[in-house]
């Protein structure tokens, strides 16, 4: 089940406080009430329906590691969420969506730049 439609279902049943539903699902107090106002405006269609993702360039942290993060941005309500990669490498960012998708339940879209690990493998005799 979505994140957003549980906490919904949660937070619309009687006597439900807020505050305590926002902490107890990792999201700010506008983030909640945005999210319940949205549902009164649109149903649960829109809540999913697209996500952006992007890594922002890479750099070496204090300790020397590389930091290369990937950032997913949810269009409805604009939740980001960072996540910390060593490698753009295809498995580590496969292996974080499916985690996201398990929790967050999976968009019907995903726009992406064209960097990697985003872009296909152009078709031999293909557009250059």
């Amino acid at each position: 089940m979505s994140l957003k439609i549980e906490f919904v279902q949660q937070a619309t049943e009687p006597g439900a406080n807020l505050a305590a539903l926002c902490r107890k699902f990792g999201v700010s107090r506008p983030t909640g009430y945005k999210w319940l106002r949205r549902y009164k405006q649109c149903g649960f269609a829109q809540s999913s329906s697209l996500s952006r993702t992007s890594f922002k360039g890479w750099w070496n942290a204090h300790d020397g590691e590389r930091c290369n993060p990937l950032t997913v941005r949810d269009a409805f309500s604009k939740f980001v969420l960072a996540v910390k990669l060593t490698r753009s490498a295809t498995a580590e960012v496969r292996a974080v969506f499916e985690q996201l998708f398990r929790k967050f339940g999976v968009p019907k879209a995903i726009q992406s730049d064209n960097g990697t690990p985003f872009v296909s493998v152009r078709a031999p005799g293909g557009a250059r």
